[in-house]
């Protein structure tokens, strides 16, 4: 496990710059920059979930689909994007983005 999380973090250097070598703790710069990807992330996520429930209304109605299997296929979509993450992301860093894209 400790290999793969090194590859999504595109080894030891994914952590260059957000922290203070001297004192250990983080940097006002990592900071700013781990604000700025949780906002984005955030907008993403919401996107996301909005671009799926515009997909929901005409598939309900045309598959005839229950609360329940509406649920399914929406946690379905969250689920497979958080797993291609990280997946993708390992894969970059072992092989390259050129590689990654091209699959």
């Amino acid at each position: 496990i400790q290999h793969l999380s090194v590859a999504i973090m595109g080894g030891h250097k994914g952590m260059k710059g957000l922290t203070d070598r001297h004192h250990g703790g983080m940097t006002k710069s990592g900071i700013s920059r781990l604000v700025l990807l949780a906002i984005f992330s955030g907008m993403l996520f919401g996107v996301d979930l909005g671009c799926i429930g515009g997909g929901i209304g005409g598939m309900r109605a045309d598959l005839d689909l229950s609360s329940l299997q509406v649920e399914a296929i929406v946690s379905g979509c969250k689920g497979g994007a958080v797993i291609g993450c990280f997946l993708g992301g390992a894969w970059m860093a072992v092989y390259g983005r050129k590689s990654a894209i091209a699959m």
